[in-house]
């Protein structure tokens, strides 16, 4: 008898569900030192070779036996010879209920097995039964009755599929026609059959994205003007609005929908997108430029990874996931390993996780994963039952370079970690500028206590530091949009006067002030330079909706110059002093709604920048979407049908979506960013491991490591396809070496040891720091004064 079975006779007369004789039969209870009963299966299946003939007969017999006195608990609900029978062969039963029975029963078999076939015959994944659309079908196939015939492939793709299409197209328009303050993104990719294709969607202040063009490219130069006719939507012949003599797709995307509805435009920031946005925003002035943060944070984590420091240990990384991916033997050992220490420590181990195509900072993750299993590879290395080819050193026990190599991968997960974490809360739908300031002030706050404790080479932390001061000038200091992320992050009204904002000394001794170095703001303002900063923004953004948007409540002030400036002080100083009506508590309340009760008044109408969504994660989405329903046996697909597919299925989607919040019945994914707080530790994320070849899943084929491992975000539409060198050769960048970080100078206003900033990317909350809110008001004057200009003049308001 095995060593985990009990000899304890069991109970048969304990309360609780009936008992089943073939459980009885195929399982045994093993020992367990709770009240409760434990049992583990004698073996598997029918076919397991664990369990005896006699066992695996049995099994079959009640797989098959669907005879009237065989037990319900003892039959699997599959086929059988016997349901299968042709009724008329039994002229007995044949008549009356029982035949009517036999008759039905015999559908239900015939049915039954035609969904098998099916399955079989095109290798649909049995996860397909559980989808709804799948039981509408079967439903809807019962009421039509036996005259209805199913279309052919030619009649489904050419008719239904584009009719359908289309139908959702003009239903997506027609909703977004409803909305505004949109955010316009774009994109591009590829599919196996060779086609290059564009992506344009639509972004809602909710969260909700819809695909609006799916752009076939493939002969096309993509120029950043070709890109920005596309998006824009203006073709030729059109005199006054015509930005680009072209000829592009009908579907006039941006036009179509309506030019004065958008905010916003998203994209990463290769040299023909970025000059996209830039002709974008050029044309359409009250339009925001956002460069996607995830683009660009992926970049920078590429920047500190292709250092010298980091090559070999990257490398060492790669072979030991490359070894655990491959080799069908070490997988199980690991996993073996893996399941005893789980249960020796009461916590669930993770494996190491698989390369996929989703590149931002993925070296990272798996550096992570490698670092948590790393004692249990060790083992197996060491007693030789798992070999790395080139690295196996570096696995061996209490080794030199082994003890190197975990020092080395420590400190480059502490150096990347941040910012692969803000990435993971940077792709929410529901996101906004301010959580992009937000998060790379917390990332910039965890590089700087990494660098304190990793024990890294001084010259090796000064070429981080300067990456991250270029990458932060880069995109909030140089970028043509980048007041909208300080902006934004100081109208939260949690944040304004929060720790995150350094507080003067008032104990410190009075100190000479020099002309010019210090601002004159109104009493009561608590960072003079920064609220100098948004408030100018924020004054231009104002004179620019007023000459060139449909606000009504903007567009009064037009002939009323005056009235504006002096309202705008106002209202500005009474929030950044936090009085009222800016002192209402935000509470749970996302700060788009907190503004918008102030919108029909005289103290909003200039607050867009909560409902611009700051990233283009929609459209990497759909090429995930593209890529999993074109494998390879679908490489001959063109884009036109699966964007064809993909606009219907993310249409469908989220109309279920929408009924179920109104239901009350969604179910919220445990991936899911939260709203309106994103912090690292509210999130689960979506991992494979390299042992998860058995696991039904909806994801992209793997790659193979050498090139998927990269990390680099794609910069070109082929890099899915063509064979890139290794990164880690590739050319460095040039950064200019620092003893510190931008935000750590004495002129920064922000406190990069705030416990806000520490608690967005902690693995669980932290205590946090005092917080408080802003407000005002102002009378509005009937003068008007339009022979003035806009002057916003100094602060010296009362």
């Amino acid at each position: 008898m095995p060593s985990d079975v009990s000899e304890e006779e069991t109970d048969l007369s304990m309360p609780g569900r009936p008992r089943s004789g073939t459980m009885d039969e195929l399982t045994v209870e093993i020992k367990s030192e709770g009240s409760a009963r434990k049992y583990r299966c004698a073996g598997h299946t029918k076919r397991c070779i664990k369990l005896t003939t006699q066992q695996r007969q049995f099994v079959s017999k009640c797989s098959a036996d669907t005879s009237p006195g065989a037990r319900a608990e003892e039959l699997s609900k599959g086929l059988s010879t016997t349901a299968l029978e042709d009724p008329a062969h039994d002229a007995v039963g044949f008549f009356g209920t029982a035949g009517t029975k036999q008759v039905r029963e015999r559908n239900f078999a015939l049915l039954d097995l035609a969904i098998v076939k099916l399955f079989a015959a095109a290798g649909l994944p049995p996860r397909l039964a559980d989808y709804p659309e799948y039981k509408d079908v079967l439903r809807l196939a019962a009421i039509a009755g036996p005259h209805y015939i199913p279309a052919g492939r030619t009649i489904l793709m050419d008719n239904h599929i584009m009719s359908e299409q289309e139908r959702v197209r003009c239903l997506q328009i027609d909703f977004l026609q409803t909305q505004t303050r949109l955010t316009v993104s774009f994109d591009g990719g590829d599919v196996r059959s060779g086609e290059y294709f564009y992506t344009v969607h639509a972004n809602t202040a909710e969260g909700r994205s819809f695909i609006l063009e799916g752009h076939e490219c493939t002969t096309v130069s993509h120029t950043a003007q070709w890109m920005a006719g596309m998006v824009f939507g203006v073709g030729p012949g059109r005199s006054h609005r015509a930005l680009f003599i072209i000829d592009i797709h009908p579907h006039k995307v941006m036009e179509t929908v309506g030019i004065e509805r958008f905010v916003g435009v998203s994209s990463d920031s290769t040299s023909n997108t970025l000059g996209c946005r830039r002709i974008l925003t050029k044309k359409i002035p009250t339009m925001l430029d956002l460069p996607d943060p995830n683009h660009h944070l992926g970049n920078t984590v590429k920047d500190v990874l292709i250092l010298p420091y980091f090559k070999l240990t990257i490398k060492i990384t790669r072979g030991g996931i490359k070894k655990f991916g491959q080799s069908k033997q070490a997988k199980e050992f690991l996993k073996q390993l893996r399941k005893r220490a789980s249960a020796e420590q009461d916590i669930s181990i993770r494996g190491i996780e698989r390369i996929g195509k989703t590149r931002f900072a993925n070296v990272t993750w798996s550096s992570i994963s490698v670092k948590r299993n790393l004692d249990l590879i060790r083992t197996l290395c060491t007693d030789g039952r798992v070999e790395i080819k080139k690295y196996n050193a570096y696995f061996i026990e209490d080794s030199a370079k082994t003890l190197d190599y975990q020092l080395k991968l420590n400190q480059l997960i502490a150096v990347t970690e941040g910012a692969a974490r803000a990435i993971q809360c940077l792709e929410g739908a529901t996101c906004n500028p301010a959580d992009v300031f937000l998060l790379w002030l917390a990332v910039t706050a965890h590089v700087r206590a990494a660098l304190k404790d990793s024990a890294i080479p001084e010259d090796v932390c000064n070429d981080i530091r300067g990456i991250y001061n270029a990458r932060w000038q880069e995109f909030f200091v140089t970028n043509p949009g980048h007041d909208a992320y300080l902006a934004a992050f100081y109208l939260n009204p949690k944040y304004v006067n929060s720790s995150i904002f350094k507080r003067p000394n008032a104990v410190a001794p009075p100190t000479i002030k020099i002309p010019g170095t210090t601002p004159d703001v109104p009493v009561g303002i608590r960072n003079p330079k920064t609220f100098i900063a948004v408030g100018k923004y924020l004054f231009d953004q104002g004179v620019v909706e007023i000459e060139h948007g449909v606000d009504p409540v903007l567009i009064a002030f037009k002939k009323k110059k005056t009235s504006f400036v002096k309202n705008f002080k106002s209202q500005f100083t009474a929030y950044g002093q936090g009085v009222f009506p800016f002192n209402t508590p935000l509470g749970t309340m996302h700060p788009r709604m907190w503004w918008r009760t102030l919108e029909a008044s005289e103290h909003g109408g200039i607050i867009a920048l909560y409902s611009a969504v700051p990233h283009s994660m929609a459209d990497e989405r759909t090429v995930s979407v593209i890529t999993w329903i074109n494998p390879a046996l679908r490489n001959l697909a063109k884009v036109n049908t699966l964007f064809g597919f993909a606009q219907i299925r993310g249409w469908y989607k989220d109309v279920r979506k929408q009924k179920e919040l109104l239901d009350g019945t969604a179910k919220t994914r445990a991936s899911a960013r939260p709203s309106p707080e994103v912090k690292f530790y509210n999130i689960q994320r979506d991992i494979e491991t390299v042992d998860d070849d058995d696991k039904d899943i909806e994801s992209e084929d793997s790659e193979d490591e050498s090139e998927a491992i990269a990390g680099v975000p794609d910069t070109a539409l082929s890099a899915r396809r063509v064979r890139q060198p290794d990164w880690l050769d590739l050319p460095q960048e040039i950064f200019t070496s620092s003893g510190a970080l931008d935000l750590e100078m004495v002129e920064s206003e922000v406190d990069l040891d705030s416990t806000l900033l520490l608690d967005v990317l902690a693995d669980m909350p932290i205590a946090r720091g005092p917080v408080s809110g802003p407000s005002g008001e102002a009378a509005l004057e009937d003068d008007e004064d339009d022979d003035m200009d806009f002057d916003l003049g100094t602060w010296a308001v009362t």
